[in-house]
């Protein structure tokens, strides 16, 4: 983000914000004028609706305008404070953004002196003393308004101004003891508000100017995993340590294996049929162990013949002593299976 223009109003009680600092101007059509009163800017004794912009043109129109909403005051409902963007020299035409008391934060576009509300009207009420942050962001034809660092209206879009113009300030009050006085006035380009969370596939981005290119080849590695590719991800950071343990056998650290032995072994009960008679002789054509703890194929077998007594011993690389698993066995065609749990020894 750069500044493109921005005051404080600190400076003598009475003194007008043009003395205060040469680029405060009227704007089109405003005769009334702003002064300072205790470091902050207020309409000048029996000012109506003056309106000021900052003189130093913005190099686009996409820009934001913030200032702080100091509550003097919440007696009247009448009293109302606007920051401004894309305030033509020529029109009554801009983009504002204004709380008034009683009713809240709301949205306005100007068109040659014509106001239309854009959005909703946001309600907010706020006690006499506290400071409330305002920014109305222009970026390009998406208009919003930010209270206190939250998207408070919008993104509206509205194509109906497109001038970058000046940004600039508007009060409907010149009293020291009611209303909302203005402080701390800025003038920002876009570039560093942009706060993106993406998800590329599923693309999604939050920010003032947030965009997520779809072009972007991302690479990344954890240790001997590695991905890459448009919607590459892996799921733990570089400082993630991953705790694994199979057996008596444990690994930590970034890239952490265990591997096993490839010493359990899993003794079936005898296979009968079912009459309960025991087969001698029996081939299982589908054989499965998957461990329990996080239902992953351990083993698997196929045709596999059961000696003289019906039972089957088995031992795979991948199964680990004191670990529980559900042999699953399956007829060729699928139609007829059992599961029971074992403990590989």
């Amino acid at each position: 983000m750069s500044n493109i223009g921005s005051t404080n109003f600190n400076g003598t009680n009475g003194i007008g914000l043009r003395t205060l600092d040469s680029n405060w101007v009227q704007a089109f059509g405003s005769t009334y004028s702003m002064e300072v009163y205790n470091n902050r800017a207020r309409g000048s004794n029996g000012s109506n609706n003056p309106t000021y912009i900052y003189n130093i043109a913005p190099p686009s129109a996409d820009y934001s305008v913030s200032a702080d909403f100091y509550i003097v005051g919440t007696t009247s409902t009448a009293f109302t404070a606007w920051i401004l963007a894309r305030q033509s020299t020529t029109a009554d035409t801009r983009y504002a953004a204004r709380w008034r008391n009683g009713t809240g934060w709301q949205l306005y576009k100007y068109v040659a002196g014509t106001a239309t509300q854009l959005g909703s009207t946001v309600a907010a009420t706020y006690t006499a003393g506290s400071t409330h942050t305002a920014k109305l962001v222009c970026d390009g034809t998406a208009i919003s308004v930010y209270v206190d660092n939250v998207l408070t209206i919008g993104p509206i879009t509205d194509s109906s101004i497109t001038a970058a113009g000046y940004g600039g300030i508007r009060v409907t009050t010149d009293s020291t003891t009611d209303g909302v006085h203005l402080d701390n006035f800025s003038i920002d380009t876009l570039s560093a508000d942009v706060t993106i969370n993406t998800s590329l596939g599923s693309a999604s981005a939050v920010g003032l100017a947030a965009s997520v290119a779809a072009a972007i080849v991302i690479a990344c590695s954890l240790g001997g995993a590695s991905a890459s590719g448009n919607q590459a991800s892996i799921s733990t950071g570089s400082n993630v340590t991953i705790n694994c343990a199979a057996g008596t056998a444990t690994a930590s650290g970034h890239s952490a294996t265990v591997t096993s032995s490839g010493s359990a072994t899993i003794t079936t009960d005898v296979f009968k049929n079912n009459t309960g008679t025991i087969l001698t002789a029996l081939t299982v054509p589908k054989l499965a162990a998957l461990k329990l703890s996080d239902m992953t194929l351990a083993a698997s077998w196929t045709s596999q013949t059961t000696d003289g007594s019906g039972v089957l011993s088995l031992t795979s690389g991948g199964l680990v002593a004191a670990t529980d698993y559900l042999l699953v066995t399956s007829s060729a065609d699928g139609l007829t299976m059992g599961t029971k749990k074992y403990t590989a020894a």
